[in-house]
């Protein structure tokens, strides 16, 4: 098992994070405990970091806004969703397509 000393080193060579939202940062629309510091810590030190979440409904700017409204200042930019990787996976698979989805009454 790795002591703190060796988890405190190792962390000051990572030049990136990706954390999930829901659960990690925010928990039923509160801020968790210690998430507006992460946050604040990674600005001061300028850390390049991505919020992530499975959320396909709402967009990076309504993200911002409900974490901004728990506490949280993160803007949308900072905010990648699945639907962006959705699309991203696609233009990479078929630069120039024009993807459509359709749907069926249950």
């Amino acid at each position: 098992m790795a002591s703190k000393k060796d988890n405190t080193a190792s962390r000051r060579n990572i030049k990136s994070w990706l954390t999930d939202m829901d659960g990690v940062l925010v928990h039923e629309n509160k801020a968790i405990p210690g998430a507006a510091d992460l946050i604040n810590q990674w600005r001061e030190r300028e850390i390049p970091f991505l919020v992530l979440t499975n959320n396909s409904i709402f967009t990076p700017r309504d993200l911002s806004a409900r974490l901004r409204h728990s506490g949280l200042e993160v803007p949308e930019e900072k905010i990648w969703t699945s639907a962006l990787a959705t699309a991203a996976f696609l233009r990479d698979q078929a630069p120039g397509a024009r993807p459509s989805s359709s749907a069926r009454p249950a």
